[in-house]
């Protein structure tokens, strides 16, 4: 994406050892993943915000330009991945742009560019109203990537992959058209499929009228909450279906249906095949 990682990566302070906010950053990455050692800390020095007028400091036409333009690429990568235009963010070269950083002296240096970036895809996801529940699990991972990037190149392919992956996210998990009811009411669904079976556990869960939320569900995702609610529960089975060898009737309890029967015709209806006929053609 232009020279915008170079910029970015340029204008990060130094990285050196013993400061009291990196310890508490520490701390606070330990107890999101477990871990015994973060080796990431950052100088410190004070400063003053009453003497950071432009006035004040000799900076140049082309500093001050290069510092607008880094954050406008950095809303411009944000943006892309909120949106979820993987192609658009694939043709951008972290390799290339980490090594012409003066700050990518080791390889710990470009892995903490890396977790930077994961970041920046972090929070742009998190604005496409996808539910953090997601976006910790591929966060995680990414992390566990990173930690074990040794080359420029192995950094490129976990650089690509962060990216297909947060937009994928965005893909199939953003709920940003919908209203907050009604997100309430999806990741209730998605989070409960064995359990939940009817409009009204719905609205129960989610304290709402019932008739108020099958109005609004209807309006907003075109559908009623029932057939959404089958709907998930069948792709679910489809999964299994796909990746694992367990029986046709496992699988209809592991989904919610306890009966076979129902759970051939609520399969049939919405794939217009019975699960063994699914099964099959794989």
């Amino acid at each position: 994406m232009k020279d915008y990682v170079k910029k970015f990566y340029q204008s990060l302070p130094t990285l050196r050892t013993g400061n009291r906010l990196i310890k508490q950053y520490t701390l606070l990455l330990e107890y999101v993943f477990d871990l015994s050692e973060i080796p990431l800390e950052i100088n410190s020095h004070h400063i003053d915000t009453e003497e950071l007028s432009v006035g004040w400091s000799p900076f140049s036409f082309q500093s001050l330009k290069m510092i607008e333009e880094r954050y406008a690429y950095e809303d411009e990568f944000m943006l892309a991945v909120e949106k979820g235009n993987t192609n658009a963010l694939l043709s951008w070269n972290w390799e290339s742009n980490a090594k012409s950083s003066h700050l990518v002296g080791s390889m710990q240096a470009a892995r903490d560019s890396l977790l930077i970036l994961s970041t920046l895809c972090r929070k742009a996801v998190q604005r496409a109203s996808v539910h953090p529940y997601y976006i910790n699990e591929v966060s995680a991972y990414i992390y566990r990537r990173i930690s074990s990037v040794t080359t420029f190149e192995e950094g490129n392919d976990v650089a690509h992959e962060m990216i297909v992956l947060y937009t994928d996210l965005v893909k199939k998990h953003s709920l940003r058209e919908y209203s907050p009811i009604i997100i309430s009411a999806i990741n209730y669904i998605d989070f409960n499929l064995p359990t939940v079976n009817s409009l009204s556990d719905v609205a129960d869960a989610i304290t709402v009228n019932a008739s108020y939320l099958s109005t609004r569900f209807k309006r907003e995702v075109h559908k009623t909450v029932t057939d959404y609610i089958h709907s998930k529960k069948i792709s679910m089975a489809q999964y299994y279906l796909r990746n694992s060898k367990d029986s046709i009737s496992s699988i209809a309890e592991k989904v919610g249906y306890q009966d076979d029967n129902y759970f051939y015709k609520m399969f049939k209806k919405h794939t217009n095949l019975t699960p063994s006929e699914y099964r099959t053609r794989l």
